[in-house]
């Protein structure tokens, strides 16, 4: 019996080892590597120091072109913007933001659909590579679990599902030259779209959003008197759910007194055109440089 407990103990403890010196050697690997999605992910929360910083969903990502922002505002930009990411991705990164930096404008691209997203909290697994530095983040992911507590005990396990990108980017280098965003090509195909937006949204979805981080956000950039635009930016076609989807936001954000809201997302210079968009969501690269100098152009009239 002796026996067994001492081979088991030591078994133990090379797993340990072997565990947390894997760990090491992958984290040295995760904070050297090139791909763009993991070294987008520690610029936004260890280095963005821009004056403007542009946060939320795919639509944030590929709506926003930072170097026009720039050069019509002569205020840098950066483009934080993630796919697939909520509010509460968008409140993490605000958070790391200022522990360190002051932006003089904060510009949320707000997102129905992402909003809708019940799996949203879900995808904030990309930041557990951050678990052990930031106690906002702990304490997402963790949601008061035991057993999520338990398996960041593993220094391997914050990287499990992103080892595959980190290799790859220790032999693939992108470059990011556009700050953060990062335009779409082609054209949409618009046959079917008004059967598709019946069915992927509901009158009862209204009910369904989840809005109080609009006031976590709100309040956040108020007690460090940050300016905060909140954005619904174009889409090529809304019907009367969407539109009172989007309706409903903008009064939410309307009571909150401090931030300015802008829903642009029957945008008449673009909107109805499927030449600027991808799909009914997202605008392609000719959408997303005309929407940027018109979002520039507002920053300017509202002097930033």
């Amino acid at each position: 019996m002796k026996k067994f407990i001492y081979r088991f103990l030591i078994f133990f403890l090379l797993v340990i080892l072997i565990d947390q010196g894997l760990g090491y050697l992958i984290k040295i690997l995760y904070n050297r590597t090139n791909d763009y999605s993991i070294s987008k992910l520690r610029y936004s929360l260890n280095e963005a120091n821009e004056d403007i910083i542009i946060l939320g969903s795919s639509r944030a990502h590929h709506h926003y072109n930072s170097n026009i922002i720039k050069s019509v505002t002569g205020h840098s930009a950066y483009n934080a913007g993630f796919g697939g990411q909520g509010l509460q991705f968008s409140f993490i990164q605000l958070t790391e933001i200022l522990k360190r930096h002051k932006p003089k404008l904060i510009i949320v691209d707000v997102s129905s659909n992402i909003l809708l997203d019940k799996e949203s909290n879900q995808k904030l697994s990309i930041l557990n590579p951050f678990y052990s530095e930031s106690f906002q983040i702990k304490q997402s992911l963790v949601h008061r679990s035991l057993i999520n507590k338990i398996k960041f005990l593993s220094s391997i396990y914050p990287y499990n599902s992103q080892l595959f990108d980190i290799m790859r980017g220790t032999i693939h280098t992108k470059l990011d030259s556009l700050n953060g965003f990062q335009p779409l090509f082609g054209r949409m195909d618009t046959i079917g779209l008004s059967d598709k937006l019946t069915k992927g949204y509901s009158k009862k979805d209204i009910f369904n959003m989840n809005l109080s981080q609009f006031s976590d956000i709100n309040d956040l950039c108020k007690r460090n008197d940050i300016k905060l635009y909140f954005i619904i930016s174009p889409v090529y076609y809304q019907n009367r759910i969407m539109k009172d989807l989007n309706d409903t936001i903008c009064n939410y954000i309307k009571e909150l007194n401090y931030p300015k809201v802008f829903d642009y997302s029957d945008f008449q210079q673009i909107s109805g055109d499927n030449k600027f968009f991808t799909d009914n969501l997202h605008m392609n690269n000719l959408g997303a440089e005309s929407f940027s100098t018109k979002i520039s152009e507002e920053i300017l009239k509202n002097e930033l």
